[in-house]
């Protein structure tokens, strides 16, 4: 039996988790040894300790732009890494070092991370680490630099963090990485998501593994509502979208995070049928004509196989992504970034999605594709990379 640390660092809600406890259930299976290292312990502990695993507090730095940048947008992944740390070395080095002491503490034989850079810059060179990712998250580390995301480029010049890398690695007398985007090498990485949703797909030497949960199949009934809305009125723009499913006069229900029971009764009040829990997203969204959220990766990933059209309100950079690669493909409208949209812009894109067949024809056509590939066997790939890796260190 060999002790593995899962750990996770960097984004929000559960979906990072979501993705280890698979993995980690089969090594235990396995008969392995499996402790988790979690950005939010608070959200994140009651689904792990379900399954008996313990939860540690993975080193984390809350994001921050230095000033003269703050007000540029991000323009490359290495923008998101400088904002925890990568931008100067009297931070960065701290967190490497705690990243260190857990790997000293726990003494796992590997380690798997998710969305973990700094993580991986600990480990570089000299200790078994399995990277996973869902394309945005995880980009090649072969790349020379990290593409961007927008024409006007990055807002820290890439040289700027590989300099700070390197002066940390040279403290802690550890490898240097050639390129800022080799931070990222591992002894395995797996991309585990759809192929369609790989912000660097042609950029890869292998494709995607795909999802470590089953997608459902495709969606053979037609629909009995016309929307099922899953956000979080965390966001301050969520408020818009459900004035326009109001203002629509469409029927539908709403699952709504992040709002006490006074703002759910209100929003219940003025007409919307609002869940108390999540229902099953497989389920529900096989009975709506189009599924409205964030663009969080499985949701999309659900919506996808079953071949139903999204809408979608997206928050972050990651999300943007899952956006724009839905709207390459026409399956999917998306409301204006910044929350530079209206509720009636809402009514107007309901109404185009679902009065217009050929969203519901290429969704359609997405979901026989992606079932067409069978089962996916990612969970059973990444398990048997990682024992490889553990027999290679006994």
């Amino acid at each position: 039996m060999a002790r593995i640390l899962l750990a996770w660092e960097l984004g929000d809600g559960l979906g990072h988790v979501m993705r280890l406890l698979p993995l980690a259930r089969r090594l235990k299976a396995d008969g392995h040894d499996c402790v988790f290292a979690v950005r939010t312990v608070p959200t994140s502990y009651g689904v792990i300790v379900r399954d008996g695993f313990p939860v540690l507090q993975a080193p984390m730095l809350v994001p921050h732009a230095s000033e003269d940048v703050r007000t540029k947008p991000i323009g490359s992944y290495g923008d998101i890494i400088a904002t925890i740390g990568f931008d100067d070395v009297d931070r960065l080095l701290p967190m490497v070092e705690a990243w260190q002491g857990l790997i000293d503490t726990v003494r796992p034989k590997i380690v798997v991370g998710d969305y973990a850079p700094t993580l991986a810059l600990a480990t570089h060179g000299w200790f078994p680490l399995v990277l996973l990712g869902d394309g945005f998250t995880l980009p090649p580390p072969s790349l020379p630099k990290f593409p961007d995301f927008r024409s006007t480029g990055p807002r820290v010049p890439e040289a700027q963090l590989l300099a700070v890398v390197h002066e940390t690695q040279r403290r802690r007398n550890r490898p240097l990485p050639p390129t800022l985007p080799a931070i990222l090498t591992a002894r395995e990485t797996f991309i585990i998501t759809l192929p369609e949703l790989d912000f660097y797909r042609s950029q890869r030497p292998k494709p995607a593994v795909g999802p470590l949960t089953a997608l459902p199949p495709p969606a053979t009934d037609p629909p009995i509502d016309d929307y099922f809305c899953y956000l979080s009125l965390g966001y301050q723009h969520t408020a818009k979208v459900l004035d326009g499913l109001i203002a629509s006069g469409r029927t539908g229900s709403c699952y709504i995070r992040d709002a006490d029971k006074g703002q759910i009764q209100r929003l219940r009040e003025r007409g919307l049928i609002i869940h108390d829990q999540p229902p099953p997203m497989a389920e529900i969204g096989a009975k709506v004509g189009v599924i409205v959220h964030h663009g969080g990766l499985g949701t999309t990933e659900t919506a996808m196989a079953l071949g139903r059209p999204q809408i979608l309100v997206p928050r972050h950079g990651e999300q943007y992504m899952n956006a724009h690669n839905l709207g390459r493909l026409g399956i999917a409208a998306q409301m204006k970034g910044r929350g530079e949209f209206a509720p009636d812009h809402v009514v107007q894109a309901l109404n185009g999605v679902l009065t217009a067949p050929a969203y519901a024809a290429r969704a359609a056509d997405c979901a026989r594709g992606i079932g067409r590939r069978g089962p996916q066997r990612a969970l059973d790939i990444i398990a048997s990379a990682c024992t490889r890796l553990i027999e290679d260190r006994d």
